[in-house]
């Protein structure tokens, strides 16, 4: 009788909306932004996602007030644990999805970045919401595996790969725990 393991490591990624959201590689991003999200808007929503590494439930939350003098501010109210706020300066490859969005946005009137449907209860949009329009893009460019989330990971392991502490990609994604950055690093 043999009683060897032989254990093989998988890639972790979501199947049917468990497990880890993939890390959206360097030939996806390009394509799902170019190809599979269709608006200004929903560009602007996973840029931001992307490159402040903040949750979809952060992003959707912003208000105008929050995006300005070159800084975005994820307010303590609006992050996961009510953690403390913290501002990103924006990256020189964000703003031009900032800047297309505020200029397809308008002056509508709501404090909110990212305005929901009239009459919505929470006057943005909502993270579900966004997680459909993610969905319906990475079915049009053919990419699996991917949620909202995976933006975030993707951030997290990029900062990671150009040579960032891990204290450092704590800081600007809102751990309070540097060990819990190692789980985001693909």
């Amino acid at each position: 009788m043999n009683f060897d393991l032989n254990f093989q490591p998988q890639v972790a990624r979501k199947v049917n909306r468990h497990g880890k959201a993939k890390i959206l590689s360097a030939e996806e991003l390009p394509e799902l932004f170019s190809k599979g999200l269709q608006t200004e808007r929903d560009r602007c929503i996973f840029a931001i996602c992307y490159f402040t590494t903040c949750r979809i439930s952060e992003c959707v939350q912003l208000q105008l007030g929050d995006v300005q003098n070159g800084v975005i501010t994820f307010r303590k109210a609006t992050t996961k644990g009510k953690g403390a706020t913290r501002q990103i300066a924006i990256d020189a490859n964000l703003k031009p999805f900032l800047d297309s969005w505020l200029n397809d946005r308008g002056s509508v009137n709501s404090p909110y970045l990212f305005p929901g449907r009239r009459g919505s209860k929470t006057g943005h949009l909502t993270a579900r919401m966004a997680d459909e329009i993610l969905r319906e893009a990475c079915d049009q460019v053919g990419i699996d595996g991917a949620s909202t989330h995976s933006f975030r990971r993707s951030g997290i392991t990029n900062l990671h790969k150009q040579g960032y502490a891990p204290h450092e990609i704590a800081q600007v994604s809102g751990h309070r725990d540097i060990t819990n950055v190692s789980h985001y690093i693909g």
